[in-house]
């Protein structure tokens, strides 16, 4: 009988396996086995993937050294460094502070010195001259009791010169009262910058010929203490024990002063103690006011 071809169609044609008959037995065994084997090693792989995939983030660096340094700097000013900063930045932008601040003491030390003469010989120390008019010892020597140098003081020959073999030798031996470290660097060995003015009118002013020393007190400074200077910051330094001031008189051309120090700014004692900063440019009018101590001369405010 010829073969109908739906018979031919359904025993002969090469029969598709569902997958509803074989797959349910063969899936599960495949699945567990890759599970099984792979199990221990899937999260390690994935994180290595995750990880190689993910862009880079760059680490920030922190900014905790900056903080730890800032936070540093403000307990260094605050607890005892403040003194060290602000000298170092004082002599970089406007002079050298330190250099400053220990003339100011010293030029306090040496007023209260001439007060305390005062107030025990009746006059201000002076510088010494013989019988002829000829200097011998300076105002600085004749300080020395009263500065706490009695044992120096007495080994001074009064009746012989600063440059006398005796006195010559005592150079060496200035009182660090005298200078600051700096200032003796520029100046040498056994010289000062602290020096008066010498010319009429001044305090240390020279006596006339045939006249001794003066002896002024306070009563004879009526131009007020706080009006008139003792002495400066010269800008040429002499040895200390030589009688040498400052001889500013009418005519002459301004000194330099300063101590040999950059700047505009010079210290001066005035006659009631007190230390005070005058600048070198001021009108040459007001100098030679506060220099007089019997003037009676308007001195402008500067």
């Amino acid at each position: 009988m010829p073969r109908n071809d739906d018979d031919f169609d359904d025993d002969d044609r090469p029969r598709r396996r569902r997958r509803d008959e074989d797959d349910d037995d063969e899936r599960p065994s495949r699945s567990r086995r890759g599970r099984d084997e792979d199990d221990d090693d899937r999260p390690a792989r994935s994180r290595r993937r995750r990880d190689n995939d993910r862009p880079q983030r760059r680490k920030k660096k922190s900014s905790l050294p900056l903080v730890l340094g800032i936070v540093g700097g403000v307990l260094f000013l605050c607890c005892g460094g403040g003194g060290f900063a602000v000298w170092y930045f004082s002599d970089k932008v406007g002079g050298d502070f330190r250099e400053k601040q220990v003339s100011n003491n010293n030029m306090r030390e040496i007023g209260l010195g001439f007060h305390n003469h005062m107030d025990q010989k009746g006059w201000l120390p002076n510088n010494s001259y013989d019988k002829n008019g000829k200097p011998l010892l300076s105002w600085r020597v004749h300080l020395l009791p009263y500065l706490n140098e009695n044992a120096l003081y007495g080994q001074f020959k009064l009746d012989e010169p600063w440059d006398s073999p005796n006195n010559k030798r005592l150079l060496g031996q200035m009182p660090r009262v005298y200078s600051t470290p700096e200032a003796s660097k520029r100046a040498g060995e056994g010289k000062t910058y602290y020096r008066g003015f010498s010319h009429q009118g001044a305090v240390f002013q020279r006596p006339l010929p045939g006249q001794p020393p003066m002896q002024l007190n306070f009563t004879n400074i009526t131009d007020g203490l706080t009006n008139t200077i003792l002495i400066v910051e010269a800008g040429e330094a002499v040895e200390w024990t030589r009688p040498d001031d400052i001889d500013w008189s009418p005519g002459r051309p301004m000194p330099p002063l300063g101590a040999g120090r950059a700047g505009d700014q010079v210290l001066v004692l005035m006659a009631d103690g007190s230390v005070r900063f005058f600048r070198k440019t001021m009108a040459e009018a007001n100098w030679r006011g506060l220099i007089t101590y019997n003037g009676n001369e308007l001195v402008a405010p500067d």
